[in-house]
This record gives structure tokens, sequence and C-alpha cells, in this order.
């Protein structure tokens, strides 16, 4: 459905946030019919304010059996985020004739043939901002928009090109595909709204099944999980990156690109192996968008240069005496915190994990540090639920278990003599956090009121 075909059409948005709010937006621009509001929940006074500052005041918002009655009697619900399309209460509407979208499947469908859209378990954020960097370093406007920051929505009216972070939230509803779509990693996340892992990989594809025969998708080879499902129809026509056979590829700290080496990786600040395969996702999205990446070299070499790693992401918070405390508080799954470790491959490591359990195998994380730990130096400090039970199964390695980040620091820093202290908790922030960035600002503060006697 493209947007020009809401105008007329009785339309729903569910949920007040800023998708919400940009649904709503480009549903009156484009002349739909009755545009209401829906929430499960009366909303708090503050959502309220944040609707109404946003010119919205003049679109009622629903809740409780008037919400079901708008949805009811809609021709078209938009779906925020947070509203899983697999609820009952959904599937009943789409049963009922009712068309069920969301924001990234009517921009795309408008906007589709000047849009690269990334996806993937984890790195996403990382390609999605050095691939907007890179095309800009070269003179070519683009913006990093999507799951990471501006809602797609409120990109209409613009002309230059769209980088767009997709969640396997918002490419669950797309059919209409992208210019560029790359898949950077594959695990299982987020089940409980999508139901079970093979829906959660399905959305995922969505963005490379719904794409037209002129368009590209580019998927991460040297992910065995992306490898294993290689036969799957919706990646039938996709290309690999980081492969040996690649066109792009990393070998030795260079960029390869058709087998000849173009530009050094040494001068990037991105730390970790998976960096450099983020990396080479960003250069061949360039490759198929026309870019010569060979005449290129230099000014791609420069641009690297002048990129910085993502706030939480790795981020040195502060070194003292000999241990350097990171910040990687957005590595909420085994296999983001495992890619962490190996950033520092041989330094001692005193990892600090642990939050909400929801249930995830974290077998992979278990048998990474046991096998790290009889080459290296590594001590464990958990934290919640996860924490426990991740702890639990390391009984061979030094383990403190504690309630709150301002001990687990403590902790972690009487356990580490010289080397990283690595905040990176393979798991979701407890209710302690309103986000994920409340409890990286907790470590942070408490990191930083540490001293060490010299």
């Amino acid at each position: 459905m493209k947007l020009t075909q809401l105008n007329g059409r009785r339309t729903v948005v569910w949920g007040l946030g800023k998708e919400g709010r940009a649904a709503a937006r480009a549903a009156r621009k484009a002349g739909a019919s009755d545009v209401v509001a829906v929430v499960d929940d009366p909303p708090a006074s503050a959502v309220v304010v944040a609707w109404s500052d946003a010119g919205l005041s003049g679109i009622p918002i629903l809740s409780g059996p008037t919400a079901q009655t708008a949805c009811n009697a809609a021709e078209v619900v938009v779906l925020s985020p947070g509203i899983s399309r697999y609820r009952p209460e959904v599937i009943e509407l789409e049963r009922r004739g009712v068309h069920v979208t969301n924001g990234t499947a009517l921009f795309l469908a408008d906007q589709g043939a000047n849009t690269i859209a990334i996806t993937g378990s984890k790195g996403k954020s990382t390609v999605t901002l050095l691939t907007a960097h890179l095309f800009n370093a070269l003179g070519r406007d683009a913006v990093a928009a999507g799951n990471l920051g501006t809602p797609l929505l409120d990109l209409l009216d613009k002309s230059c090109l769209v980088v767009a972070e997709i969640s396997s939230y918002q490419a669950a509803l797309v059919s209409s595909g992208p210019h560029v779509a790359v898949l950077t990693s594959l695990f299982p996340d987020h089940l409980p709204w999508h139901g079970n892992v093979e829906r959660y990989y399905a959305d995922k594809f969505r963005l490379f099944a719904s794409q037209g025969s002129s368009r590209h998708g580019l998927v991460n080879g040297a992910d065995p999980i992306i490898d294993a499902l290689l036969s799957n129809p919706a990646l039938a026509n996709v290309t690999t990156y980081a492969t040996n056979d690649s066109e792009v590829r990393i070998d030795n700290g260079m960029l390869i690109y058709n087998d000849i080496p173009t530009f050094s990786l040494k001068v990037s600040q991105l730390p970790g192996t998976h960096n450099t395969i983020n990396i080479a996702a960003a250069v061949a999205v360039l490759a198929r968008a026309g870019i010569n990446i060979q005449a290129e070299a230099e000014r791609l070499e420069a641009a690297l240069a002048g990129f910085s790693p993502l706030p939480h992401r790795l981020e040195i918070v502060k070194t003292v005496n000999g241990v350097t405390f990171v910040d990687d508080s957005l590595a909420t799954t085994p296999q983001a915190a495992i890619a962490a470790c190996n950033a520092f491959p041989s330094q001692p490591l005193t990892l600090l994990v642990g939050g909400l359990d929801r249930g995830v195998d974290y077998t992979p994380l278990i048998t990474y540090l046991k096998e790290r730990a009889t080459h290296s130096a590594v001590a464990l400090v958990a934290m919640g639920p996860a924490g426990r039970r991740i702890a639990s199964s390391l009984n061979s390695l030094e383990v403190c278990i504690c309630d709150d980040l301002p001990e687990a620091v403590h902790l972690a820093a009487s356990l580490t003599s010289h080397g990283v202290v690595l905040f990176s908790p393979a798991a979701p922030s407890p209710a302690d956090y309103r986000t994920y960035e409340h409890r990286s600002h907790a470590f942070r503060i408490s990191v930083e009121g540490f001293q060490r006697a010299p």
C-alpha cells in the first residue's frame, strides 16, 4: 500500500511514540479519513502533551473499548513497532479485511528506490551510520534514519538518499523492498514479539523477498546462521560480503575490493573483528550504489578515519592505572557480548553481565568464556537473573554475584589489576533502569567515581 492509497480511507494509528506521531502526520497529509490514534491503556499526561506538541491535538486518542471499536471500523491500521503484528487482536483485524501496515512499509512503497535498508540482529546501527557517513564524505547527500532516530515517514519530502536502520518489528509488514537491503548478522532475538525464531528470521528476510530484480541484496556470508540459510527462497538473489570469494572482504588489515587491496583499515577507530565486517558491509553498499571504490579509495580511507564508534558500543569510559573501563551496554544478547570480548583478544578481561532473563540460550557465551579462560585471565561479575544463570555454569572462573551496577563496578575493579573491565551485559535492562541509556549512565557514573591507588 502506498501513502496515496490512504486518501479517503478510515485510518487508525496504533501507538503514540515517535513512529505513531510520524504515521499520524503522514496519514492526515495523505487525506486519510477519520484518523484516530489508539493505545492499550490510557496514556500518561506527558505522552498526551508530546502528541499535542507534534501538532496532532486534532487527532483523538482512544483506549479501551472505544479503541477496539475504532479498529474494527477502520479500513487501515498503521502499527507502531512496539505492537506485534502477531497479537490476536491484530490477526483478527486482518481476518476481517482491515489492511494492517506500518510506517516502514508505507515509506518503502513510496521511496524504496531511493532507500538503503540495513537490518540484522546486531551491527545494523554501525553499518547504517557508517554508510551514510561515507556517502556524505564522497559528496552524496545521505541521511541515516529509521530505527536509530528519525522515523522514515518524516523524510517523505526529502530529496536525499535515505540509509535506514530497520528492526525486525519494522520489517515484518514490508511488501515493497528498498534499492539495497543488507543483513549484517542473525541469531535468535525478540522472540516474544515474533512468537518463534523461524518467524523472527522470516520477518528479517521480508526486506529481500520484496525486492524487484533491479534491486540488490547483500548479506554477511561470514555469519554462520546466514550462511546456513542462504538456500531460503527469500535470499535467492543476494550477494555475500566478507567471505574469501566476496567482491568486498577484509584481509590482513586491508579492504579488498575485486581481489585488489584498496585501502587500509588501520586508520579505523572501530574496535573488533565484527567491526571490520561492518566496514565491508558499508563499502559493499557503496559499490551497489554506483560508487567507484578503487577510484575513491583515498577519500574512503580518510572518511573511515573520521568515523567515531557509536555511544555505548565498546566505548572507552576511563583508564585508571592500567585498567580500562569499557561501556558496551547495547550488547543485550550473548552473541553481542562475545563480539565485544573478541575486541580485546589478548588483555586480561573482567566481564560484567546480567539483567532480565528472557530465556535465551547462553551456551555460546558460556562456551566462549570457558575456552578463553584456558589461555588468558577471565573474571565474571554477574547481576540479576540472567547473570546468575550465566554464573551458575562458570564455576571454573573467578565469579562474583551482586545486585546493582555500582557494586558490580567496585567488584570488577577489585578483581582487575590490569586489563579491561567490560560492561557487555548480554541481557536487557532490568526494571530499575528506564532504558539501556539509563543503565549505561549508571555504569559510567560508577566508573567516573572510581579511583585506584597508584
